[in-house]
Formats: structure tokens, C-alpha cells, sequence
């Protein structure tokens, strides 16, 4: 549905035809063919809100049609303190959402008619509170977006099943939205857990912190798909070390004390299934807010955190990986390097250097996922290569100068190797997910087999990426771009393929599918050559702040979750059609 369209026709809700109306519609098309459907598009006034139907398949074989639902919270008797923030209204309509899936229950497919005759879904959130276009505040209106299997036999349309479908509608959005006592309450614990995570993190940059994890946290989750907290016998909350707690009032709630993470360099060891890992993955998550309940609600990051990782197989696009690349043959291109198909370290370092340039404050890395030899050569390596045939500068060589110089922090997980802990501010010792200060011990035994701090062999460079002017215009002259996001992760963009599968943080199509329309409207709209990736993400955030999603999808055509800026440049990067240059 086009946005002007949705415009007008909110602005003249008095043309909205009435639920008698549409038993009249519903009647008259009972036991006719599929296409008479199309009588009942258009918008209907029901007692609690209002909807408009949209997007009609043309036969029982095609998707679900698209219901765009309107409840108007002070007309039904929410009161505006609930919504009167952009915080509290995205929290509010995560809120509302859950509520209405937990109140509709399960539809199936086929429960009424043949197909998905009668199905009736939205996209269903995780345990984060994010920003999504299937509920939302726009203007005075909750925006509730809904996909709805239209009942028929085959392609006879069956009327009193569709009545049910409406019926069941004005029964869920009553449950979920009129203002009881307990939905009330309920709303306001939500709201007021993610103003305190919002307030925690806010902190954290005051006090010179990377990241903030509560005591009695509960970090390992429930694993495979899930991502909600895993709740065991012998399992232990989290438990800061004394040295490193720290106390933060937070309103509602009072004194707070958990492990302070200081900016710098951070080291996090221990043995396999003790909880290192766990904790990494807890503070990559920390970016977002949680629901009440999640184990979470007290662990927040800097909001420019990304974990690294290699990633054999990516595309690389001129990518200046001279910080961390050298004395390669003369044909090979360090300062514009490219490959159709990149190994593990020169992939890993392709994504440092695109998350630099994108704005990173914190980079975590689990030694299980990156590449050996771009995390560190040892003494053998080296003598036997001699310093002039060594290709790669570690990341134990830059990790240092990366916060001395460039103020990025990294959290890195170590469980093989001590050398890390010559270079760090602080070693943690993960032991059956019991957090220990290690760092005066790490030290000795960095002096002891580790005495000489690793140096680059050349001072941190770090050049801004510019996007050159497309030469293929995505949207043709129209005003969307066809987008398709399949379950592995791969994104087609009017025809182009991204690889998105293996990018970090990632729980929801919606990210993926946002992510490549917010590249393809850089395309059109800031991509002239002048602009670096830094500073266009930064105007693109502002502007998502004060339009939201509808920016990316005015016609309604996706579920959509707010991506995270280096998403966004993740796309970008992997977009085939661009090219890049690096200026000083």
C-alpha cells in the first residue's frame, strides 16, 4: 500500500465503511469465485479499530493478503504517558505485539479452508526489543500489520469462515489493546526495563565503559534456535568480581552492581564450556534492549559494538587492507584490494577495517571463529619466515594501537594462547560461568614467557571508504525495489545476490531484508562519490530516528526490524554493482 494512500485515507476515517457493511459484502460473495475477494478491499470501521485490506492474491495457491490494522490508544483509553517518547512508543508497540500474538494464538494454515485458508500472522519477535514495522506508532495511530490466509475451497470463497476471520480480529484486538489494570501494569514493567537498560547504557560512556553486565544476570541461552535464557538446576547467575563491581542507581529500582568492562583491551579466558564464549555473546546482544524476563534486562554494550570474524568465501570490493597486509606480490593492490572469494584472514581483516570505517567503538573477537594467522605469529613462525617474508600484521600488533590511537576497545576470547595478555588492560577468567580478575597473574605470566609487547612494523593508517556513484539505478525509476530474503540468509536485491548469511547478531530475516533496502536507498539517495560510508550512516540513522521504517518500505511489502548501522554497511559492501576508494 502506498503511503500517501495510507495518508488519505487515515486522514478521512469518516469514509470508512462499517462492520454491518461489510456482513453485507461477506454475504454476497459467499460461495463465489476467488477473484470476488476484491469486495472487500478497502478500509472497515469496527468498534475498538480499523482496518484495511490490501494486496489480495489472485488464487488460493498465492501469499496470504496484507490487513493493515489502526488502533487509535486514546480513543480505546491508553493513557499518553504510555507513549509519549520515541523510546517508549517502539517499546510499547513491542509490547502490544507479543500481547496480540499471545492472545490470537495459533493459527494454521488450512483451519478454515483449503491452503492457508485462515491463517492469520505477524512477524513474531525475539527476546529483544527492537523497533519493526509490523507494529508501530505512526502519528496517533498503533499500526498493526498483519498477513491473513483468505478462506475458500479451492477457489470458492467461503463466506462464514470469513466472518470468523473478522470475528476472531475484534475479539484479539479488544483483548489486547483495551486498557485493564493488568495489561497496564504489564506495560508499564516493559516500559520501564528497557528505559533502564537505555539509561544504563547512556552511562556507560560517562564512566568510561564498553559494557555493563548486572549481577544475577542469566547469560547461556537455551541453544539451536532459541535465544531465550536457559534455566537449569546447576546453573549459575552472573557474579562480577570484586574488584571490577561497580553501582549504578537506576530509577525504580535503586542500586544496581555488576562488572564494569573498562575501555581498553580485554582478554576473556578459560576452559571449553565455562562460559567464555557465552559471555562474549551476551555483550555482542548488549546493543539491544531486552524483555522483562530475558535474564539480560541488566547487560547493555556500547551501541557501536561488532563482532569479527572470518569469513572464507566473502567478496572484498576495494577494501584498503594495508594495516594489517603487507610485502604481497606487485600485482596484488593493498590499498584496493579485491577477491571474489577470500580466505579467512584477508576476510577477517576486510571486516575490521569496513567496521572502522563505519564507526566501530568495540571489537569483540572469539578466537574460535577468526582466523589463527591473523590473530598472532609465534616466535617459530617468525624466525622461520623472517620478518621481511611475513605477509599478515596481527591484530596482537594493532589491537593496542587500535584504542591508543583510534579509541576502539576490543573484547577478545582467548583459549589457547597467552599472548594476548602482554597488551591487556584487564584478563577475565571464565570457571564453570563464575567471572574471575586474573589480570595480576596474566601479567606475570606475560613477563614471563612474553616479554617483549609485540610492535607493528608500521603506525595505524585508516583511510575513509567512499562509495562511488552507482552506474545501476535499483529502483528504476520507481519508488520500491524488489527484495527477497531466504531462510540461509541470502538477500536477492532487484536481481543482485548479498551473502548476509554469516553476519553476526543476526536473528531475523527482518534484519536482512532492512539492511539491503537501506543500502539500495543510499544508492539513490547520498551515494555521489564525496560522502564516506561513516558519515552517510550516520545521516541515514538520524533520518530513521524521525521517519522510521516506512523510509525503506513505504509500500508495506516486508516485516521489517531496524537494522543496525553496520548491517547496513555489511550490505553495502557485499552489493557487486559498487565500487569504492580510500582517501586519506
Amino acid at each position: 500500500m502506498d503511503l500517501n494512500l495510507y495518508k488519505q485515507t487515515r486522514g478521512r476515517r469518516k469514509e470508512f465503511r462499517v462492520k454491518f457493511q461489510l456482513a453485507q459484502r461477506i454475504a454476497f460473495i459467499d460461495g463465489l469465485g476467488f477473484g470476488a475477494f476484491k469486495e472487500i478491499v478497502g478500509g472497515w470501521r469496527f468498534e475498538h479499530f480499523e482496518v484495511f485490506v490490501t494486496h489480495l492474491p489472485s488464487d488460493h495457491h498465492g501469499p496470504p493478503a496484507d490487513f493493515v490494522l489502526w488502533i487509535h490508544p486514546t480513543e480505546i483509553g491508553i493513557p499518553e504517558d504510555f507513549w509519549n517518547t520515541r523510546l517508549r512508543r517502539i517499546a510499547a508497540a513491542d509490547f502490544y505485539l507479543r500481547r496480540f500474538l499471545s492472545k490470537l494464538g495459533e493459527q494454521p494454515a488450512g483451519c478454515r479452508g483449503s491452503g492457508i485458508g485462515g491463517l492469520i500472522d505477524t512477524d513474531r519477535p525475539g527476546q529483544t526489543v527492537e523497533e519493526r514495522n509490523a507494529c508501530c506508532f505512526d502519528g496517533d495511530a498503533i499500526e498493526l500489520r498483519l498477513k491473513v490466509g483468505l478462506p475458500s475451497a479451492g477457489m470458492i470463497i467461503l463466506g462464514d469462515q470469513l466472518a470468523g476471520v473478522f470475528n476472531l480480529l475484534e475479539e484479539t484486538v479488544g483483548a489486547t489493546f483495551l486498557p485493564e489494570k493488568t495489561a497496564l501494569d504489564a506495560l508499564n514493567t516493559h516500559l520501564q526495563t528497557v528505559e533502564r537498560q537505555e539509561h544504563l547504557r547512556a552511562a556507560l560512556r560517562e564512566r568510561q565503559l564498553i559494557a555493563f553486565v548486572g549481577n544475577g544476570s542469566v547469560l547461556p541461552r537455551a541453544g539451536g534456535r532459541s535465544d531465550k535464557p536457559l534455566h537449569a538446576e546447576h546453573l549459575r547467575s552472573f557474579e562480577s568480581p570484586e574488584h571490577l563491581a561497580l553501582e549504578f542507581e537506576l530509577p525504580g529500582l535503586g542500586i544496581v552492581k555488576g562488572l564494569g568492562i573498562p575501555q581498553g583491551v580485554t582478554v576473556v579466558t578459560g576452559g571449553p564450556y565455562h562460559g567464555k564464549s557465552t559471555l562474549l555473546s551476551a555483550i555482542e546482544e548488549g546493543i539491544k534492549n531486552h524483555i522483562p524476563g530475558d535474564g539480560r534486562e541488566l547487560l547493555v554494550s556500547d551501541p557501536c559494538a561488532i563482532r569479527t570474524e572470518a569469513e572464507e568465501g566473502r567478496i572484498i570490493q576495494q577494501v584498503d587492507l594495508s594495516p594489517f597486509l603487507h610485502n604481497l606480490p606487485s600485482h596484488v593492490d593493498l590499498f584496493q584490494f579485491n577477491s571474489e572469494y577470500a580466505s579467512g584472514s584477508t576476510s577477517q581483516a576486510a571486516n575490521i577495517i569496513e567496521a572502522l570505517n563505519a564507526g566501530v567503538r568495540l571489537l569483540l573477537i572469539d578466537e574460535d571463529r577468526a582466523a589463527t594467522n591473523l590473530m598472532f605469529a609465534d616466535e617459530g613462525m617468525r624466525e622461520l619466515l623472517k620478518s621481511d617474508e611475513l605477509t599478515l600484521t596481527s591484530y596482537l600488533e594493532r589491537a593496542r594501537e587500535l584504542f591508543d590511537h583510534a579509541g576502539v576497545s576490543s573484547i577478545i576470547v582467548a583459549g589457547s594462547s597467552s599472548r594476548y595478555f602482554s597488551i591487556a588492560d584487564y584478563v577475565l577468567k571464565m570457571e564453570d560461568y563464575q567471572c574471575l580478575d586474573v589480570t595480576r597473574e596474566a601479567r606475570q605470566i606475560a613477563e614471563k614467557w612474553h616479554p617483549v609487547i609485540p610492535t607493528p612494523p608500521e603506525p595505524l593508517r585508516l583511510s575513509r571508504r567512499i562509495p562511488l556513484e552507482p552506474e545501476v539505478d535499483l529502483y528504476r525509476k520507481r519508488r520500491y525495489v524488489d527484495c527477497h530474503t531466504d531462510l540461509r540468509g541470502f538477500v536477492t536485491l532487484e536481481g543482485h545476490e548479498l551473502d548476509l548469511s554469516r553476519l553476526p547478531c543476526v536473528k531475523q530475516p527482518g534484519h536482512l531484508t532492512a539492511a539491503a533496502l537501506a543500502a539500495a536507498h543510499l544508492m539513490k539517495e547520498s551515494m555521489d562519490g564525496t560522502i564516506s560510508v561513516c558519515e552517510m550512516l550516520d545521516a541515514l540513522e538520524t533520518e530513521l530516528d524521525q521517519t522510521g521504517l516506512l523510509l525503506l518500505d513505504p509500500f508495506r511489502k516486508h516485516f521489517l526490524s531496524r537494522p543496525t548501522r553496520f548491517q547496513i554497511c555489511a550490505a553495502i559492501n557485499r552489493l557487486r554493482v559498487l565500487k569504492f576508494e580510500h582517501v586519506e
